[in-house]
This record gives structure tokens, sequence and C-alpha cells, in this order.
């Protein structure tokens, strides 16, 4: 209606074509990012997601793109496998509850299952949310005393700050609507919102967050025997002048890492199992190669090796992820039978299509500032799909969609 090309305000032009992603996006871009990312800031050292410095971006990325690299992930494949299986544990009991007429949603056990995955990656010790059926983690309640507690250099047997239980997940989500919406408000403005009544469970959510990253960041630090994990390499880690991280921003990236590994892995996972609910015909076309696939395999996780190239399962993480994007916010789908979940469509194209289809298709950004978890988010998704669905049936508890549940 508008236009490729929409100027919004004299410095902000809203561009709807793929050509403009490398333009923006691409490692020649001269575009920095803009001042939205500050209102995520919870540490006063920035990490990666967050910080607008091109130069430390790039010391950051540096530093951690080895532990996220296709081989690195390849290797935590087996931590991972007791997390599925945990979670395969949880659903028979939803089966069983089903049969009962007790069901529950599943949205809850996506949450726990990567929670306890991320902990387990990245700091040496799940959450334990799935054994535990609780959306639950410990946190500092001060973060600035907790970080007055320990550096990389210290190893003490206990904590020495006060700790207390938070539901995690629902925290993850008052901060998220809080930080989304100031992002886009003027600095000066941002003050007088935060100082509202209606606001201030959103803005007690902030700290808290951060101190749970704290806390996971002390605890690994204070056990010098647990498995290899994200943390460890990055205490391990030295930038171009052989400097480490501080603890501060140990903590900063380890909050990253919390949100960024967990939440969205989560959500995407539960959008697609809505959408195969609701699809039985996709759901058995998925389940046909599942089975083919992993028919000499008798395994309760499917094996990575086994499901990394099969065409419809990669077909369905696409269509998913172009119809419900990691990141929060509102989609606006442009092509034909754009709001239908048709896994078909990555299938059927033809080669210019597909071409064009890819170029409009970044669920995990492009360029320098592309997510760095790509690889690590892509298996844990290919993985816990096919191990449900190879093992499922899943169906819609209502017709409606306002009252469905899986």
């Amino acid at each position: 209606m508008y236009g490729i090309f929409v100027c919004l305000s004299p410095n902000h032009i809203s561009i709807v074509h793929p050509v403009a992603l490398p333009a923006v996006y691409g490692h020649s871009s001269g575009a920095l990012k803009a001042p939205f990312y500050d209102a995520f800031a919870s540490f006063k050292t920035r990490n990666m997601f967050n910080t607008i410095s091109r130069t430390g971006h790039t010391r950051k990325r540096r530093i951690e793109s080895q532990i996220f690299s296709q081989q690195s992930v390849r290797e935590l494949e087996g931590t991972t496998r007791v997390h599925h299986i945990d979670l395969v544990s949880q659903w028979d009991k939803l089966y069983s509850y089903v049969k009962r007429a007790e069901s529950d949603g599943v949205r809850e056990g996506f949450n726990y299952w990567s929670f306890d995955i991320i902990g387990d990656l990245a700091f040496g010790d799940p959450f334990g949310m799935i054994l535990a059926a609780k959306d639950t983690a410990r946190s500092a309640k001060s973060v600035n005393a907790s970080l007055a507690t320990f550096s990389t250099s210290s190893n003490t047997k206990k904590f020495a700050f006060e700790m207390e239980e938070l539901p995690v997940t629902e925290i993850i989500g008052q901060r998220g609507e809080l930080i989304t919406m100031l992002g886009w408000l003027p600095k000066y403005v941002r003050p007088i919102i935060l100082m509202m009544p209606g606001f201030r469970s959103n803005l007690q959510a902030i700290p808290k967050v951060a101190g749970s990253a704290v806390t996971a960041v002390a605890k690994r630090m204070n056990d010098l025997d647990a498995h290899a994990d994200m943390l460890n390499r990055l205490l391990d880690a030295r930038d171009e002048n052989g400097e480490p991280m501080s603890p501060e921003e140990l903590s900063s990236e380890a909050s990253l890492i919390i949100v960024a590994g967990a939440i969205t892995v989560a959500n995407t996972s539960c959008a697609i199992t809505y959408y195969l609910a609701r699809d039985q015909r996709v759901q058995a076309k998925l389940q046909a190669e599942l089975d083919d696939a992993l028919k000499a395999d008798d395994s309760i996780v499917a094996p990575h090796d086994a499901i990394k190239h099969l065409p419809y399962l990669d077909a369905v993480v696409n269509e998913g992820l172009r119809l419900d994007s990691p990141a929060p916010g509102s989609a606006y789908l442009r092509g034909e039978n754009a709001s239908e979940f048709y896994p078909e469509r990555w299938v059927e194209a033809s080669g210019d299509q597909k071409k064009a289809m890819l170029d409009a298709f970044v669920p995990f950004s492009i360029g320098p500032r592309a997510c760095i978890g790509c690889n690590l988010a892509s298996m844990q998704l290919h993985t816990v799909l096919a191990t449900l669905f190879h093992r499922f049936n899943v169906v819609l508890e209502s017709d409606d969609p306002v009252r469905s549940q899986v």
C-alpha cells in the first residue's frame, strides 16, 4: 500500500524488502544498533546482545564464537540427552492424565526442559525444573552485593550473599514486556514510565533476572569439579590483550544465555507443537518420515545424526520459525497463503522461488550481529520435535483457537 520505503521520521526509514537485509545487517554495513537496546541492559557491563559498540561486540564475539561453533554444539548432544528423556517422561505422565480427562498444557514442560538444558550446558548444573515440575530458580537478592563476593581468581565453598527462589520463566516474561516497550520510548520518557505503579512488578523483574544469572555464575565458579560447560570456556577465554572477562561481564553474558537460550527455544517448540496438533495431515506426514528414519534405532531420544538431513522435518521447523519468530513482537506475513502452516512450501518451491524465500528468511538474523547460538537452537528444535513426534500423537483439546491447548 505504501511501497517498499516508508519514512517514519527524519531519521527512521522502514524498508519492506529482503534486498535491504545485507545492506542494513551485513558485515559491510555502516549501520549501528539503535538506542532501543539500551533498555535491555541489566548490568553496567553490556553483553553481546545489548552492546551498541561495534568494537565491544567484535571483542565478545571473538571470545564466544568457538563455544557456539557447529563442532562445539555437536559435542554437547550427550549432555542434553538426559533432559530430553526427562521431557519424554513428563509427556508420558501427561498421556496418562489425558486418559483420565485431567490433561494440562505442555507449554510449562517446554519451558522447564529448555531451562534445564541451558543450566546444564552453560553452568554445569540444570535448574531442576522438569523433575520438580515447578518454575523455580535461585536468585541473588542483590546483584551488587553478590558481585562483590566473588571473582575469577577466588573460589569460596559457600555463597556469601542472600538468595531467594523465584519463578524465573514468569519474571523473564514480565521483564520482556517492560523493556520491549521502554526500548521504543525516548530516553527522557523511560524514567517517568518506571515510576508508574502499574509497572512495579515488571520493574522488579529486571534485577531478579540479573540475580539469577549472578547466582548461576557464582555457583559454577565455586564448583571446580563440574563438567566442561560454556561458562568454563568463558572463564578460560582471553581477548586479544590476554585479558579474561570480569565477574560482571560473565554475569551479563550469563543473563543473555538464560534469556535468549532458553525462552526462545521453548516458545518456538511450543508453537510448532501447536501447529502440528492443529494439522493432523502435517503431523502424520512428519511421523512417517521420522518412523522411516528411526526404524533401526530404539533410543528414546532421536540421534541428531539420524535426523539432521530429513527434508520434511527441516520444512516443519522452517515453517514454524517463519510464522513464529524466536524474537518477540508482531509479525506481518507476506506472500501466498502466508498465514497458513504449510511446510510443503519449503519442499515444493522451484529453484528461483526457493532462493527468494531463503533470502527473506532470517529467523536468527544475518551478518556480525546474527544469533551466535543458532547452531544450538537448531539442534535442540530438530531433536525435541523428532523425539516427541516419533513417540506421541498430539491433538488439541478444543477446536476453538482461543481455548486450544495441546
